[in-house]
Formats: structure tokens, sequence, C-alpha cells
């Protein structure tokens, strides 16, 4: 093409440039569009990703609902003692896809114990130094509330005196529920009768000594 025809033709060309910016943009936002309904932005069907550990918000791009929770955190005991499992369970008639559950001080919050005997599509997350801390989602597949049972194990040493379970709860990827708390359960200590052959053994070897 010439220099002249290239003059000739430049105001075409210029013309265009503004149209090919709208398609650009039309495209752009399709495409975000879509996303959205599919739930692929910011979403997780596979579970809480570890960076919600401490806030226990599943990073969908909204916040979480101001109103009362339909779900509950119940708890099989109101003590509970080293070595012993406590069974938790999400008490609701209402069908949910997600949850980030975890046991943690009432007095400071720190995340404690460990999760054992896991049901299915449930999987455990490491949050901070426990490997098996939380529990959360595998899949996006509805989940009935009490035909899920999660047990929790308390660490060997360093229980709080007052535990509290908490838990996410994600309905669908823009209705969720956070800080969803179970009642407090104190600390027990060992009965008398298990620990009473010690103290027996323990007064024989004293007299023995003496």
């Amino acid at each position: 093409m010439t220099l002249r025809e290239r003059a000739e033709w430049s105001p075409f060309f210029s013309s265009m440039a503004p149209e090919k910016k709208k398609t650009s943009q039309r495209l752009t936002f399709a495409w975000f569009l879509v996303c959205a309904l599919e739930g692929c932005l910011n979403a997780y069907p596979g579970g809480a990703p570890s960076s919600s550990c401490a806030t226990m918000l599943p990073e969908h791009g909204v916040g979480p609902q101001n109103t009362d929770s339909p779900y509950t955190v119940v708890v099989n005991s109101s003590t509970y003692r080293y070595g012993e499992r406590v069974q938790v369970y999400i008490g609701s008639a209402e069908k949910y896809r997600g949850i980030l559950l975890q046991a943690r001080s009432a007095n400071t919050s720190a995340i404690v114990g460990s999760w054992v005997t896991l049901p299915s599509h449930i999987k455990t997350l490491k949050c901070g130094s426990g490997a098996a801390s939380a529990v959360t989602h595998n899949s996006k597949r509805e989940k009935v509330g009490r035909e899920l049972v999660f047990t929790w194990l308390p660490p060997k040493t360093g229980a709080p005196q007052v535990l509290e379970f908490w838990a996410t709860v994600v309905k669908d990827k823009a209705t969720f529920w956070t800080e969803i708390k179970s009642s407090a359960l104190l600390l027990g200590m060992l009965y008398f009768h298990q620990y009473m052959p010690c103290l027996i053994e323990t007064g024989i070897n004293k007299n023995k000594e003496g």
C-alpha cells in the first residue's frame, strides 16, 4: 500500500478502533458474568483454604449473613477430658454445601485438638501447627446436618479449661454464616475411681520406704 493509499484508508481504521474496544469490553463483562453464575470466582468447592483458618471466612467475594443462623453446632457433652473423644454435628433441617469447623479456647480463641474418624465428603485442614486441627468439605455436594458426625480429640496437654466449637456453614456461594458457636464444654478431671489405684500404690511405696 502506498503512502497516498494509507492516508486515504486512515480515517476508516481510526473509526474501527472504538468499536473494537467496545467489543472487547463486552466480552470481558460476559466472561465475568458467566464465572459469577458458575461460582468460579473465589469459590472453593474442594474445601476452605488455609487462609480462612483465622477469620473463618470462605473468601467467596461476599460477606457473611447478618441474620440469625438457621444452623447450630451441637455437642454430645457439657464436659470433656484428656483422651476422650467429643462428637459434634450441625443441627438443622436445612441442607448445606460447605463447612469449616474448629475447636477453640473460649478465653483465647486458640485452635486446639485434632479431628479423627471423618464422615464422607469431609477432610481435615491444617490450621497453625496442627495437621488436622480443623475440618472442611471436599465437595460441594449437599449435606444434611445430623447425618454427618464429626469426632474431635483433645490435645494430650494444655487443653483449655473452657472449650467451644466454632463453625462457618455455607448454604450456597453467596449465603453463609460464620462463627456459629456451640455451648461451652468444661475440662473435667478424672473420676476418683480412675486414679485411686495409683494413689494406693503410691501410698504403699511410701510405707515401704519408711
